[in-house]
């Protein structure tokens, strides 16, 4: 099948947009692409074709499930080609799909990023061979993004340990310094960037200083009607907004993070198939919204940074007709990033406070190096440091810890599961005989055959999915019958916690003497 006949089977489309072609060309043979294209400009037709018309499937890294059922159920109006992984699915839902990607009959396959840092999974993954990984919201992998997610740095560990060659990761919004740090991140070689304009000719754009917002914004929704969008800055907010706007009859819902995911769900499919005029949100809403007629987007607060504030505005008028957008402000709006800057990075404080943290969970001294893995716990962090440290914060300070080497942050995909045969081989040999337990001496004649004598001298590395596919053993009866076994004490079986760990590279230092990019870490934080 050609890239054209897959543009008009899939999408009904003729022609490629601009810019589409060209990335499309890149993709297939083989480059590592990042591709930066205007907000409504088509992005997702760009990885999805090439996914298409490949010989396996590919993985499309996605952040957020309503993105993944809209794009899946587009696919699929002419034959189920895609399908999606996320929280929302039963154990016997995730199967399915991966025994129809097995089969070949699922080709693109979304998956969220948190997904990919269970090891077990991405062994599943890795065995069904992709051919392609796309990362759609690329910016969210860097701490210069605007969206910046922890989940997105664990890529490159995915990448390296299932190998996957043809990579490409895709934006609205990068600013130079996000672009080389997407690179970085993903470890893309030789990587073809590709940048399209940023020019929406379509939308006004207006910014009008004043403290009476919620007066304008009913003002400006009587004025331009719907659909429409507005922003706040909080949860608070946007309830307060909609409540004004109830009682002075438009019809509106707010929607944020701390709604049920059952009625977000109901607010933004009403909003989609127009039940629902008006929305009032905070930026958990929208990201991946595929509604080309939105005709008014208000900011009621300033956005935290202007590619925030350009991804927002973008969702209005992608259907290339006339839009508007307004930004209200007040001098107030810049306490409220105050705030947000200080929750989101690490001051310097912080940073050594973890890592006496992370020092004295191990019972480490000053001057002192330990071999042995250290579990990150954040829970214990928070109690030694005395502070509501938040998992994005953890991240980056121990990303500053280890561009210093002063530690070295274990992937999770390091966690293996390990077995130690304690019988010598004699008395092995004579309980396999002897026993009418048809798994166990499945499993041991297993051991015998893939690891040989390594296995009775010490702790052996061994593949638990390999096994149950040359046993037939399911994955519960294989986890009861090693138990079994080490109860007996006939092997000792060390489990994978598939979790990330941290070894120290240097004796530890009194914080005081840490040498750490101190200007990088003023210019996140200021």
């Amino acid at each position: 099948m050609t890239i054209i006949n897959a543009l008009t089977k899939y999408f009904g489309y003729k022609d490629f947009r601009a810019g589409q072609q060209e990335i499309i060309d890149e993709i297939i043979q083989g480059k590592n692409v990042l591709s930066v294209l205007p907000t409504g400009a088509g992005k997702s037709i760009c990885y999805q074709i090439p996914a298409l018309i490949s010989d396996n499937y590919s993985i499309v890294i996605s952040p957020l499930i309503a993105l993944m059922k809209d794009q899946v159920d587009s696919l699929n109006k002419t034959n189920e080609v895609a399908a999606f992984i996320n929280s929302t699915q039963s154990y016997y839902e995730t199967e399915k799909v991966l025994q129809d990607i097995h089969f070949g009959k699922i080709k693109i396959v979304y998956v969220a990023p948190e997904r990919l840092e269970n090891p077990e999974f991405a062994a599943r993954l890795k065995n069904l061979n992709p051919q392609y990984l796309f990362i759609d919201e690329a910016h969210c992998i860097s701490e210069w993004g605007h969206n910046f997610r922890p989940s997105y740095t664990k890529l490159r560990d995915f990448i390296e340990f299932t190998g996957i060659k043809k990579i490409s990761a895709f934006t609205a919004t990068a600013t130079p310094e996000v672009v080389k740090d997407i690179v970085k991140q993903l470890g893309l070689k030789n990587a073809k960037v590709i940048i399209k304009g940023f020019e929406r000719e379509n939308l006004f754009v207006n910014i009008e200083i004043t403290k009476k917002k919620k007066e304008r914004c009913l003002e400006l929704v009587h004025q331009f009607k719907s659909p429409a969008i507005i922003y706040t800055s909080s949860r608070k907010k946007a309830e307060e907004l909609a409540e004004y706007l109830k009682l002075n009859k438009i019809i509106c819902e707010y929607y944020h993070a701390g709604l049920d995911p059952i009625i977000r769900k109901k607010i933004q499919e009403d909003f989609i198939e127009d039940r629902l005029p008006l929305i009032i949100a905070t930026n958990a809403f929208g990201m991946g919204i595929d509604k080309k007629d939105i005709r008014l987007v208000i900011h009621f607060n300033s956005p935290g940074s202007i590619e925030n504030y350009y991804q927002e505005i973008g969702r209005s008028g992608r259907d290339g007709k006339n839009s508007h957008t307004f930004l209200l402000y007040d001098e107030s709006d810049i306490h409220i990033h105050e705030y947000f800057i200080s929750n989101s990075y690490p001051t310097k404080e912080i940073i050594k406070n973890i890592y006496n943290a992370i020092c004295d969970s191990a019972q480490i001294a000053i001057g002192m190096k330990s071999d042995k893995q250290i579990p990150i716990n954040l829970g214990y962090i928070k109690l030694h440091t005395k502070q509501d440290i938040s998992g994005a914060i953890l991240n980056s300070a121990l990303k500053y810890l280890e561009d210093a080497d002063y530690i070295s942050v274990n992937s999770a995909y390091k966690s293996v599961n390990k077995i130690k045969i304690l019988f010598t081989e004699t008395r092995l040999k004579s309980f396999v005989k002897g026993t009418s337990n048809e798994l166990m001496k499945d499993v041991l004649l297993n051991f015998l055959r893939n690891y040989g004598k390594e296995i009775f001298s010490r702790l052996t590395t061994i593949d638990l999915i390999a096994l149950q596919s040359e046993t037939g053993l399911t994955k519960q009866e294989t986890s009861e019958t090693l138990m079994s076994l080490e109860f007996l004490g006939i092997l000792e079986f060390s489990k994978a916690d598939g979790k990330e760990s941290i070894s120290l590279i240097k004796p530890r230092v009194r914080v005081e003497d840490l040498k750490l990019n101190y200007k990088l870490i003023n210019e996140l934080y200021i």
